[in-house]
C-alpha cells in the first residue's frame, strides 16, 4: 500500500459542536498520514486539531462500528436494530446519568474539551463527505438495517469512554471474577501452583505473541514521506484501542525511535 496524506487546511467552518452552536478551528493544519500498512498517523501543532484528526481517521475506517458503538453506550440500539433491544437500551440507559454528565463536561477547561470537540469534529468532517456520495462510501451495513449515520457531539465522544472504557471493558469490572478464579486455583493446587496458572491464564503482557508488522518498520517521519504521497487537501474539519497521534513539532525534528516508543508504551 502506497503512503498517503490528506491535510485539513485553516478554514473556519460553523458547526454544532458539544452541547452549544459555535464555530471552531484549530490552529494549525492537520495531516493524516497513512503508512504502507493503512495505518492512520496525525500531526497538528495543537491538541483540537490533533483529535480532529483522530475522529476523522477513525470515522474514515469504521464508520458503522462507531455509529453502533455510540448507541450501545447511549441506549438508542432499538432506534435502528428493532424493539427486540428496548431491554437492552432500558438497563444501559440506567447505568448513566446524562444530566451530571453533560455537567462535568461543561466545567472541563477549554484544552481538556478541545480533545472532545475536535475528535467530534474531524469525525463529523468524514461524516459529512461520506453522506454527500453515499452511493461510494456509505459502508454497506447501513444500507442492509435501514438506516444512516448522525453527526456526533462531545458529549458523544465522552460517552463512548463512559459506556466503554469506563464501564464495559475496564479491569474492574473483572476484579471479582478474576479474584474468585485465583481463590478456586490456589485451593485446589496450592498457593504458588495456583498464582502461577493464574498468571498464564491473565497474562499482562505476552512477549512471545507474533505481530503483523516488522519490527523497526512501523514508524515514519512524515518529512520523508514529502513527494511519495497522494496529498488530497481538505477543508478545515467541523467541530476518541487508534490511531497514532503525534505532535508536529516533536514528529518532525527527529526519526522516531521504535524501541523508544515500546519503552513509554509500558
Amino acid at each position: 500500500m502506497p503512503l498517503t496524506a490528506r491535510t485539513l487546511h485553516r478554514l473556519l467552518l460553523p458547526a454544532i459542536l458539544g452541547l452549544t452552536p459555535l464555530a471552531a478551528a484549530a490552529a494549525s493544519d492537520v495531516t493524516i498520514l497513512r503508512d504502507e500498512w493503512g495505518i492512520p498517523q496525525v500531526y497538528a501543532d495543537d491538541v483540537y486539531g490533533l483529535y480532529a484528526g483522530y475522529g476523522y481517521a477513525v470515522a474514515d475506517d469504521r464508520l458503522f462500528q462507531m455509529e453502533m458503538s455510540r448507541r450501545s453506550v447511549l441506549g438508542t440500539v432499538s432506534e435502528v436494530l428493532g424493539a427486540e433491544h428496548v431491554a437492552y437500551d432500558t438497563e444501559t440507559r440506567a447505568n448513566f446519568d446524562q444530566a451530571k454528565i453533560r455537567s462535568q463536561i461543561e466545567a472541563l477547561r477549554p484544552e481538556q474539551r478541545d480533545i472532545l470537540r475536535g475528535y467530534a469534529a474531524g469525525y463529523n468532517k468524514r461524516l459529512a463527505e461520506v453522506m454527500a456520495d453515499k452511493a461510494a462510501l456509505l459502508p454497506r451495513e447501513f444500507t442492509e438495517f435501514g438506516f444512516e449515520p448522525t453527526a456526533w457531539t462531545d458529549y458523544d465522544v465522552a460517552m463512548i469512554y463512559v459506556g466503554t472504557m469506563a464501564g464495559r471493558f475496564s479491569h474492574y469490572s473483572n476484579e471479582l471474577n478474576n479474584a474468585k478464579v485465583l481463590d478456586a486455583l490456589v485451593a485446589q493446587h496450592g498457593e504458588a501452583e495456583g498464582r502461577r496458572i493464574f498468571d498464564q491464564i491473565f497474562w499482562i503482557e505476552d512477549p512471545l505473541a507474533p505481530t503483523t508488522v516488522p519490527a523497526g518498520e512501523q514508524y515514519h517521519k512524515k518529512a520523508s514521506c514529502a513527494g511519495r504521497g497522494r496529498r488530497q487537501p481538505l477543508r478545515r474539519p467541523l467541530g476518541a484501542p487508534g490511531p497514532e497521534r503525534r505532535g508536529r513539532s516533536a514528529a518532525c525534528q527527529q526519526p522516531l525511535d521504535p524501541r523508544a516508543e515500546k519503552d513509554r508504551r509500558r
